[in-house]
């Protein structure tokens, strides 16, 4: 049996059926199976799958009528996507394979139907649906849900959202030098490890990460933190002797962030669960950093102890993540308007409690990795008519080309150049 094939088909039955994700499941194969398997394969299919979801739910239709059972489904679509996809694998082999698969580890009454369906789209060549029908069109053309298109078709028209859909970022990883800039520099050349210099911040870069993280004695050098997201904690602007609070913190990128930017501050970095602030401790450990401390709290539920402590409060709160979509793709599986809505309430919560903490002249930041103008500008707009005392304060994006609202800043993949994200920078007025 093709040990890439059954692999990727047990990975993908865990983030399909069991919630699990896909960068984390990768991760244990690697480690696993370093030598033994195609892992890059694996990765591909995976991750290809998952991206095309739509598109492939969409084959799958062409070909099979009424429901069907996930795991036969789940196998039709690792079917498709390698036929389109994976030169490698021929297309008799992969049938055959996914065939044993389905008798030995999914359902051994449906193999025929397997056989039969797969031969079917093999031999076929599927059509896009009419573009007369625009957002069925780009939902399976993109593989991207109906609902969010048909938000960004609204707000800024078809040739926005075709630009959106389309933007295909770099695969490099974004990271920040920490440590020793020239000896790190140095050490990937002689490694041969891709590096290309940010355009926007100082020590900033993007690098093949797959061989960077490799190399076990440059760990300590490098942040892995994304254009934005370095903005949202530089907005803060941390300053001597500040008392900072970043209230949803895990896994602690930010805090570190604030903390090696001044070193004379405190940031309280805090999270609701104990394991995420373990992983905070943890990342503050490895990069030496003493002017961090930890809270265990609910960023919704009141602090008496914190009321107008801080000289400054990041909110980077849970969002939906569609932002970062393109990176880890399971984000829009299953994702739905009644799960936006949750959010939307819990973000506000947060940031409606967060302001009681501002001491008064003090700066509120709120950040999310959402491209959804419901958890951004909306919200920041209705906090701001419930608090007159805060006011909009302009955010520094470095040159980066972004989308402003009474200086509320929206990144888009396909005007920044960067994964989608959003800032919002207040002060709290001095009675």
């Amino acid at each position: 049996m093709n040990k890439e094939l059954y692999t990727s088909y047990n990975i993908l039955k865990k983030v399909y059926l069991e919630g699990a994700f896909a960068g984390a499941e990768l991760n244990k194969l690697s480690k696993v199976f370093k030598d033994e398997m195609n892992t890059a394969l694996v990765t591909n299919i995976v991750y290809g799958v998952i991206e095309k979801d739509i598109y492939l739910d969409y084959v799958i239709s062409q070909f099979v009528k009424g429901k069907t059972d996930e795991t036969i489904k789940l196998i039709l679509k690792i079917g498709a996507f390698v036929k389109e996809n994976i030169a490698s694998i021929p297309n008799f082999a992969c049938v055959n394979e996914l065939v044993e698969i389905t008798k030995k580890y999914a359902n051994k009454y449906a193999s025929g139907f397997v056989n039969a369906t797969l031969k079917n789209i093999y031999q076929s060549q599927v059509t896009l649906p009419s573009d007369n029908d625009l957002l069925q069109y780009l939902s399976v053309r993109y593989s991207y849900p109906k609902w969010i298109i048909e938000k960004l078709l609204i707000t800024f028209g078809k040739e926005f959202a075709e630009g959106y859909l389309n933007e295909q970022l770099t695969e490099l990883t974004h990271i920040r030098v920490v440590k020793e800039l020239d000896f790190f520099i140095a050490e990937l050349e002689k490694c041969n490890i891709t590096l290309y210099k940010s355009s926007y911040l100082p020590n900033t870069f993007y690098v093949d990460y797959e061989r960077l993280v490799s190399e076990k004695h440059l760990e300590k050098h490098f942040v892995v933190q994304g254009l934005p997201s370095i903005l949202a904690g530089l907005s803060v602007d941390i300053q001597p002797k500040n008392r900072v609070l970043d209230l949803c913190s895990a896994p602690g990128g930010k805090a570190v962030l604030l903390a090696q930017t001044e070193s004379t501050a405190t940031v309280t970095a805090n999270d609701i669960y104990p394991h995420k602030i373990q992983l905070i401790k943890k990342y503050a450990d490895k990069y030496g950093i003493k002017n961090i401390k930890t809270s265990i709290h609910d960023a919704t539920t009141f602090n008496k102890k914190w009321q107008d402590y801080f000289d400054a409060v990041l909110c980077d709160v849970p969002c939906s993540n569609t932002g970062i979509a393109s990176k880890k793709p399971d984000i829009l599986l299953n994702k739905t308007l009644e799960h936006l809505q949750e959010l939307v309430s819990l973000q506000t919560r947060i940031l409606e409690n967060a302001a009681n903490y501002v001491k008064a002249g003090g700066t509120l930041v709120y950040s999310t990795c959402s491209i959804l103008k419901e958890e951004n500008t909306n919200v920041v707009e209705n906090f701001l008519r419930n608090n007159r005392n805060f006011t909009l304060q302009p955010v520094n994006t470095q040159g980066i080309e972004v989308i402003k609202t009474h200086e509320m800043c929206e990144f888009y993949p396909n005007i920044s150049k960067t994964e989608g994200f959003f800032i919002a920078k207040m002060t709290k007025k001095v009675e």
